[in-house]
């Protein structure tokens, strides 16, 4: 499951799950194993629900995500083109991307709108968190109540 085909898949999860991840610290970054099956090891993570606070620094933006489960702390990165020599694998332009990627991000990201983001789970002072790779605005209905259907059948498998 956790072959090479399989580091860019983002799992859905709903909140609760995220939050009762077990943790294991034996290298950095911590290994994440799903609460349900402890062999299923999350790398990338995709949750949906509405952006009940959001705090916005200048080389960040945090926001709460609650999907109704719980609530979880996203973060986007605003300042790609200051951390140049932490990408120095990455091309000038494909950082300019990024951080034109991370303003839209921004963007959408509005008190009461529900979302869907897609990123890494990661540890920030002991609590997990979600270092956002994308975030899509969701204008269905429905998207919500398809998500948990998807995240309950995914933790039966």
């Amino acid at each position: 499951m956790d072959g090479p085909s399989n580091r860019n898949v983002s799992t859905k999860l709903l909140c609760r799950h995220l939050l009762t991840l077990i943790v294991q610290c034996t290298r950095h970054p911590p290994i994440f194993f799903h609460p349900t099956n402890n062999k299923r090891r999350i790398l990338r993570v995709e949750i949906l629900g509405t952006v009940v606070s959001r705090e916005r620094k200048p080389s960040f933006l945090k926001f709460l995500l609650d999907d109704g489960t719980g609530v979880i702390p996203c973060v986007i990165w605003l300042n790609q083109n200051s951390l140049h020599w932490k990408f120095a694998r990455i091309q000038p332009s494909d950082l300019k991307l990024m951080a034109e990627m991370a303003m839209e991000d921004e963007e959408t990201t509005v008190v009461g709108s529900v979302v869907r983001v897609r990123g890494q789970v990661c540890m920030y002072r002991d609590e997990i968190q979600i270092k956002v790779r994308d975030v899509m605005e969701e204008r269905d209905p429905n998207a919500q109540t398809l998500h948990w259907v998807d995240c309950v059948r995914l933790a039966q498998t």
